[in-house]
């Protein structure tokens, strides 16, 4: 019995489907924990006030 291309298609993209949709269901969501910024620029500057500005959101 020869089982048809289109069938062996739709078994690969279903189970490749079903993976990705377990995979993503275990993961934690990002960030699990607080993530430390560090600059290493001068207190005032413009690297300062940008990283204030992106660790706010």
């Amino acid at each position: 019995m020869e089982i048809s291309v289109q069938l062996k298609t739709i078994a690969v993209v279903s189970a490749l489907w079903l993976t990705s949709t377990l995979a993503n269901n275990q993961s934690e969501p990002y960030p699990s924990r607080p993530i430390k910024l560090s600059v290493g620029y001068p207190a005032g500057g413009a690297s300062d006030v940008t990283a204030h500005a992106v660790a706010n959101n």
